[in-house]
């Protein structure tokens, strides 16, 4: 109601559109009133039926046992491990390519291989509760290959190939919350019901 208040006036029982509306003010009937506050109504109360569900599936997800004794943990731990990667001057570029080869080497056997068992018992395990528990449990150690990923864009710019590419990528990295925001903004808008809901 406060919403339709804002773009419009009652005048004797009916609402009219304020505005430049390129005909005039155009007239909306109580009963047409009714059916858009409906609409409005309805539209709210689906969205914050969206936000209870996810915000309850999040929770449940990051309260199981991989997470405790809280779910900010994995994000701590994270944080703590690239601050002492930054200050040992891995992620700096400071040591050697030997060193980045077999970070690589060792952080793709362990990570790919175990990012690959993981999908595989569950398909294989038909997606049951007990397959993708299993699966999780190999979740954690696949996320070594990140590490390997980033020893690759350390030796690229360390050895100025693609310099074109990696100062672009730099350049994004700078607004990286900016982006998270941007992407979430730009694809919930793509894909919601609020939005075009493809």
């Amino acid at each position: 109601m406060a919403l339709l208040r804002r773009h419009s006036r009652e005048v004797n029982g009916s609402w009219w559109l304020v505005g430049p509306t390129g005909n005039g003010p155009t007239c909306l009937q109580p009963a047409r009133t009714q059916v858009i506050l409906d609409s409005m109504h309805r539209f709210l109360d689906l969205q914050r039926s969206k936000f209870k569900s996810r915000a309850q599936m999040v929770g449940d997800g990051h309260g199981r046992l991989i997470y405790l004794p809280g779910p900010w943990w994995d994000v701590i731990f994270m944080m703590l491990i690239g601050m002492a990667l930054i200050k040992m001057g891995v992620l700096s570029g400071e040591r050697s390519y030997a060193f980045y080869a077999w970070i690589t080497t060792i952080c793709f056997g362990i990570g790919l291989s175990c990012a690959f068992v993981s999908a595989w018992i569950p398909f294989k395990g038909g997606f049951t509760p007990e397959a993708l528990w299993l699966g999780f449990v190999f979740y954690q150690p696949g996320r070594l290959a990140g590490l390997g990923y980033c020893a690759i864009l350390i030796m690229m710019v360390k050895a100025g190939v693609l310099r074109r590419l990696t100062s672009r990528l730099a350049a994004v990295g700078q607004t990286a919350f900016t982006n998270y925001i941007l992407t979430t903004v730009i694809c919930t808008t793509i894909f919601e019901d609020y939005g075009f809901g493809l």
